[in-house]
């Protein structure tokens, strides 16, 4: 007998949780991305909106304008049809988001922003550079619009400004004419040239969101109408408004979309000299070339402003305006995916999230596993106190996107902290060939998959609940370097800055596959809103202040950090000094920055030798092997497996440890969690709890006995308890009757004749026991597969199990027997409890399997934006073995 002596306090909270996670409120199920691409007949509108409330898999839908369109983006007609979608919607119990543009990016009101005013279109500033040798008269002619020159010499390979001059009030035709001497010089021309990004399927340019006036005139234009025409909906149906990957679209090289320049405003160099009290043009060179110790403050001064001018001109006045009119603002923001592209797009990540009231992030296209974007999206909302990391998942992943591989992506999501989803998306038309699906799968009625996509929502709104209600407590907090890759990052060569991006992405994911759960800090976080926090006996805390709550580490790892901000090393170094574990890796500081407002020259400290700490390492390896040796570490994975990944929290006094397997083999093994209780398994899937049928105390610790299917998972909740639990169940005997391979197979759609097929894909022709299969390779929807099975007196003994397991399906398996429905699964295990449908002699077997569209639409020609054909080929049906299972 296992007894559990629970607080009476404590267990009414968490059996309150329990029963939000048992039955969750439906704000927890996903937003979906709802893209009208057709003629939005009020009708249909209706109707689409009674589908997704009776299908109970989202919260509302984020109405999108997308291309097929028919009616005019922001028309008195499209009003009104967002007006009439918002009153079915409150009708039906939904929510609306809105979003502010047409396509993506935001901010140009679909081309009317610049229309109304071309000169808000966005600009960069480029350079133009003139090697002179030797003594002569120099004449160049200067660029259009050229609005600075600096002359550079280059002693012993190293850059020393000489003059500079503004030439921003120069005519164009104007002349720079300079007399050089002996020597070895340089001419640095600077202009002003239209960016020539421009927002996807818009033939027009993008806006400028350094220019208070664009987000003047957008609100103008998007917002302050949605609000004339229903002001009845804001803050209750209509419940947030996204802006989407808003950024300083210059330097983009592979596109070759304005290579080797940065963004431009023209009245950059006032609004710099207001921020940083200097003038930037003089330093100009330095964000292309290495002009000396300089360099690393001037470049971190420039993206940090880019950061707080995108912020104040664009983000705040959305931000202010949501507030004043009872929505929330949600940021998705753009490629945040590496250091350098947050420099170059958007100046500092933690800066402009701050303007976000809706975390938000996305993991579209495909599926990077490396990516920490999720993590990243995460550590802001903790750092700032905010409950909700929203993540757009899904779109363009493809035709062949299964229920199985968005449970796996979920997970790996929810893993890293997302906690609520925004899925791509519903299709208002499939049937006209004048738009374009550029981000499939549409997960809405035209999928085949959609009957069961409820099975998939019911898991993640399950998640979303329990996952939304936890503490976090990562034990490590990791500085993210981005005053290094700044100090690296030149305009024309960022060979070096992608090294430390690669680097520092590895080492993150390594401390991740270690089991090792951390949260990313920031320089500003560090000086600003970081103290030390003694403990009698014990190591200090680093306490971060996080809204009105705090996080506290007790690991401060510092890798890659060649540069720092003097207030943040000196808040590391005393934390160190005061008994705080400490870590460093990889580069040592070798220069220290003055966080202060004035010229580049003196704030650049340069080290004699490298600080480093006495817990210094090159090796990630060895680095984590150290820190486990120096903390009780929060899990420990037995076997060894760098796969599993594990979330930790606490919730109304018990321990929360969601655990993530992200590779397609089954597991076995034990976790091995810093805390005690009775340990629970809470099943997403159904909502059900059962406690765990092994475990162990010891020295503190639990021991969990865990089998985890291929992207497999578990939610483990510890129940608090006065005692030191023990349990151990007797393995369950089991023995396997295979079932013939031979099975009746048809289309439920009745394309094709009924035939006999065994195991395999149906998109393959057969040839077995003088039978033929032909191959249905374009064929997606449900195929019927159908057995008879004598089962003899014998296995009907009381106490058996009869478990019906198929190895493999692709992708869905409905399970029928004797007329009776037995179950559906979407992902492994695919195992069925027939014992109650089964009966002794003859029984009809009956599976339904049905596959993702994709086979389909080898057959639909599209004309893709980005070259894509998303139909493709894919294996479908019974392709693994199909046993019945005895336990006993």
């Amino acid at each position: 007998m296992l007894l559990i002596n629970c607080s009476p306090a404590k267990k009414h909270s968490l059996d309150s949780i329990y029963e939000q996670f048992r039955n969750p409120p439906a704000e927890d199920l996903p937003v979906v991305y709802w893209f009208w691409n057709g003629d939005m007949n009020p009708d249909t509108i209706r109707q689409q909106l009674v589908r997704m409330k009776k299908s109970g898999t989202v919260s509302g839908a984020v109405i999108m304008a997308w291309e097929g369109l028919s009616i005019d983006y922001l028309s008195d007609e499209w009003f009104d049809r967002v007006k009439f979608a918002c009153g079915e919607a409150k009708k039906n119990g939904l929510k609306i988001w809105l979003y502010d543009e047409i396509r993506w990016p935001s901010g140009h009101a679909g081309g009317h922003v610049l229309r109304e005013n071309p000169n808000l279109r966005a600009r960069c500033l480029a350079q133009e550079i003139h090697k002179i040798s030797g003594s002569k008269n120099v004449a160049i002619d200067l660029p259009e619009k050229t609005v600075a020159v600096v002359v550079s010499r280059r002693e012993n390979g190293r850059v020393k400004i000489t003059s500079w001059g503004d030439w921003s009030k120069e005519k164009n035709g104007a002349q720079f004419r300079w007399q050089a001497q002996d020597g070895d010089w340089r001419v640095h021309v600077f202009y002003e040239e239209q960016c020539q990004f421009k927002p996807s399927f818009l033939e027009g340019g993008y806006v400028d969101l350094l220019n208070p006036q664009v987000a003047e005139k957008f609100i103008e234009l998007t917002h302050e109408r949605y609000f004339q025409e229903m002001p009845e909906y804001f803050g209750s149906v209509v419940e947030a408004i996204i802006t989407d990957e808003p950024g300083l679209y210059c330097n983009l090289k592979p596109f070759m979309i304005n290579p080797g320049a940065v963004p431009f405003t023209p009245d950059l160099f006032d609004k710099f000299y207001e921020k940083k009290n200097y003038d930037l043009r003089r330093y100009l060179p330095a964000l292309w070339e290495n002009i000396g110790d300089e360099t690393a403050a001037v470049r971190a001064d420039f993206y940090d402003f880019l950061a707080k001018q995108f912020g104040e001109s664009y983000l705040q006045p959305l931000q202010n305006w949501c507030a004043e009119h009872d929505i929330q603002l949600n940021v998705q923001p753009v490629h945040e995916e590496t250091m350098k592209y947050d420099a170059f797009l958007q100046g500092d990540y933690f800066q402009v999230m701050q303007y976000s009231d809706l975390q938000g992030c996305d993991e579209v296209y495909h599926w990077d596993k490396s990516n920490l974007t999720p993590k990243l999206a995460s550590s802001a909302a903790h750092l700032m106190g905010k409950k909700y990391v929203y993540c757009e998942v899904f779109g363009a992943y493809g035709w062949d996107l299964s229920l199985s591989k968005m449970k796996a992506i979920s997970d790996w999501l929810f893993v890293r902290g997302v906690n609520r989803l925004q899925l791509s998306g519903f299709y208002f038309s499939d049937d006209n060939s004048n738009w374009r699906m550029e981000v499939p799968p549409s997960l809405f009625y035209q999928n085949t998959q959609w009957k069961y996509l409820k099975y998939f929502t019911d898991y993640v709104q399950r998640l979303s609940t329990i996952l939304s209600q936890i503490t976090p407590d990562p034990q490590i907090a990791l500085y993210r370097p981005n005053l290094s890759l700044r100090a690296l990052l030149s305009v024309i060569d960022e060979a070096e800055a992608d090294s430390l991006d690669r680097k520092f992405n590895e080492l993150a994911n390594h401390l991740f596959d270690s089991q090792l759960d951390f949260n990313f800090v920031d320089d500003q976080t560090l000086i600003s809103r970081a103290k030390i926090v003694s403990r009698t006996g014990k190591c200090p805390l680093l306490r971060v202040t996080a809204g009105k709550g705090k996080m506290d580490f007790k690991i401060v790892l510092v890798p890659f950090a060649m540069v720092m901000y003097e207030g943040a090393f000196a808040k590391i170094q005393e934390f160190e000094n005061q008994g705080g574990k400490v870590f460093w890796f990889g580069d040592s500081v070798n220069f220290l920055l003055k966080n202060k407002n004035s010229s580049p020259r003196g704030r650049v400290r340069v080290l004699s030798e490298p600080l480093v700490g006495k817990n210094y390492f090159q090796d990630k390896k060895n680095l984590v092997k150290k820190i486990k040796e120096k903390i009780i570490t929060d899990v420990f994975v037995r076997p060894e497996n760098s796969a599993i990944n594990v979330l930790h929290g606490t919730v109304a006094g018990a321990e929360v440890y969601f655990v993530c397997h992200r590779d397609s083999s089954f597991w076995q093994g034990t976790v091995s969690l810093r805390a005690v209780g009775v340990p629970e398994f809470w099943n997403a899937e159904n909502g059900t709890r059962n406690i765990a049928k092994n475990f162990q105390t010891e020295n503190g610790r639990i021991n969990v006995a865990l089998n985890l299917a291929p992207f497999g998972s578990a939610l483990i909740v510890l129940l608090p308890v006065d005692s030191n639990p023990n349990q151990t169940t007797t393995p369950i005997a089991a023995r396997k009757i295979e079932i013939g391979k031979q099975w009746k197979f048809s289309p439920m759609d009745g394309s094709f004749p009924e035939e006999i097929r065994t195991i395999g894909s149906w998109t393959e022709r057969q040839v077995f026991d003088k039978q033929k299969a032909k191959a249905h390779p374009h064929f997606s929807g449900t195929g019927v597969y159908r057995q008879s099975l004598d089962l003899p007196d014998s296995l009907f003994a009381t106490g058996k199990k009869l478990v019906l397991k198929i190895n493999d399906v692709r992708d869905i398996a409905e399970v029928w027997c004797n007329g009776a429905l037995v179950g559906v699964r979407c992902w492994q295990p695919f195992e069925f409890d027939v014992t109650r449908f089964v009966r002794k002699g003859k029984n009809e077997m009956e599976i339904r399997v049905t596959n993702t569209p994709a086979n389909r639409y080898m057959l639909v020609p599209q004309n893709y934006l980005f070259g894509e054909k998303w139909g493709k080929v894919m294996a479908s049906g019974l392709v693994g073995e199909v046993s019945l299972v005895i336990k006993f």
